[in-house]
């Protein structure tokens, strides 16, 4: 190894520590703001971090307690449901989603998720993409072990051999769960509604029709993959609770 790879390899394991010193600083400064009242404060440290890459449970909840207390409740709800993703505030986010629904004056009309959908929600949930792929792999392995073992044990070849098929069929189903999740998770978003009233409308256009009403605090599906695709465009093609879709204007929405 050359002695600049070295260099530079010594400078990156001394300057981590102080990278994690100085967000962890700049977190607990926030935290003071938080306790003291001083909300707006707070969230411009937060919302810093954020744009640093910074992601952690602790912190999307703190910002939800945050807006929570300046009486953005759309914005606290977006905050609250990230940390929500993280085993450490799950308990914490799930109680402040509580307390806020509690604080909406309109509540949106909820269509009951189809059977598919909420198998995918708790693959996704529960297990989890990266789990589902290694899981795929593993039965994958054992056909393939099986089959070989059918070779070695030709009196019990026609069991080795259909233990194997099921094993590859399970292997199959798996692996496409696996890149269906990675499909829906790549192009649809969970967004919320931080306006105290927006129009969705037919097309992503005022003077289209509007098609319904969405309040404060509403979830959304989010399509990223409509229009231009780009996270910074004017409209974004949502599905409401309701089953309504249509465009909104993408500053009226929080998601991910």
């Amino acid at each position: 190894m050359s002695a600049s790879k070295v260099l530079f390899s010594v400078l990156i394991l001394f300057l981590l520590p102080l990278q994690l010193s100085a967000q962890q600083a700049q977190f607990d400064q926030a935290n003071v703001f938080l306790i003291d009242g001083e909300y707006h404060q707070a969230l411009d440290i937060y919302k810093a971090m954020a744009d640093e890459g910074h992601n952690s449970g602790a912190l999307w909840q703190n910002m939800g307690i945050a807006y929570s207390n300046i009486d953005s409740l759309g914005a606290a709800k977006y905050y609250f449901l990230k940390a929500k993703n993280f085993p450490e505030t799950r308990e914490k986010a799930e109680q402040s989603l509580t307390y806020v629904e509690e604080r909406f004056t309109r509540r949106s009309a909820v269509l009951p998720k189809l059977p598919w959908d909420r198998f995918f929600e708790f693959l996704s949930e529960n297990i989890g993409l990266r789990n589902l792929y290694l899981t795929g792999f593993l039965f994958l392995n054992i056909a393939a072990g099986l089959l070989i073992a059918a070779w070695f044990y030709r009196h019990r070849e026609s069991v080795f051999k259909k233990s194997s098929a099921a094993g590859l069929l399970l292997s199959v189903f798996i692996f496409s769960c696996a890149v269906y999740l990675n499909y829906t998770e790549n192009r649809f978003g969970t967004g919320v509604i931080i306006d105290r009233q927006v129009t969705v409308f037919e097309n992503p256009d005022e003077d289209s029709e509007p098609l319904a009403n969405a309040f404060e605090g509403y979830e959304v599906r989010v399509d990223l993959a409509a229009g231009d695709g780009e996270t910074n465009s004017e409209w974004k093609f949502v599905r409401l609770q309701n089953g309504i879709s249509g465009w909104l204007s993408s500053e009226s929405i929080l998601y991910y």
